[in-house]
């Protein structure tokens, strides 16, 4: 997310030759800084209703900072009257003010009659700009956490079963009983035995 800082600066045209030399310094240092956008009015205390920085002012909707010849309770006085709705909020160059609270509007008051250097100046705008984009940065990565769903059931394997044997089981044959499988053969020694014997006897006998 990309954070921007509107910074007012005041350029009245009751300034001494001193005043009109710092400020222009500033803005000539602040023009086309990254994140800094730069809006220059002649006063605060507009008597016109409608006139162009009374309007500008109006139309900041975000945090922004006032680079003044004034004090910050003299700044906050012509913000209220224009309609501008701020709190005002500590940093470098206004230690002063508490904390506000997060989602308020905020305003940082600069003084220039504290003897702010140009430099000084540009180097507190810039380092609040970089502690607003660290904070922002750390909200965004403060999401809340989303509870994981219960993780899909592991499909059951299954192990591969052995084929089952179909065909008829047969029993084994013990070696103590007969065989019965081969088909009974008469045994025909004998009666070859019987009969030559009966062949001899007949030669033997005399006609």
């Amino acid at each position: 997310m990309s954070v921007r800082l509107n910074v007012v600066v005041v350029q009245s045209p009751r300034m001494t030759n001193l005043q009109v030399g710092i400020v222009a310094e500033i803005v000539i240092q602040l023009l086309g800084r990254p994140g800094i956008d730069l809006a220059m009015v002649k006063s605060l205390e507009s008597d016109e209703e409608h006139s162009t920085d009374r309007l500008m002012l109006s139309s900041l909707e975000s945090d922004l900072a006032i680079v003044d010849w004034r004090s910050a309770e003299q700044t906050l006085a012509s913000l209220a009257t224009l309609g501008v709705d701020v709190c005002r909020a500590p940093f470098a160059l206004d230690p002063a003010p508490s904390a506000v609270a997060p989602g308020v509007r905020r305003v940082y008051v600069i003084d220039l009659r504290n003897a702010f250097k140009p430099d000084e100046v540009v180097e507190a705008l810039m380092t609040l700009l970089k502690q607003r984009q660290v904070v922002t940065v750390s909200l965004a990565g403060l999401k809340p956490a989303i509870p994981k769903s219960n993780p899909s059931p592991e499909p059951v394997k299954l192990q591969p079963t052995k084929p089952m044997n179909t065909s008829p089981s047969i029993p084994a044959q013990s070696s103590k009983e007969p065989n019965n499988s081969q088909p009974h053969r008469p045994n025909h020694t004998n009666d070859d035995a019987a009969l030559d014997a009966l062949v001899n006897s007949v030669n033997d006998i005399d006609l």
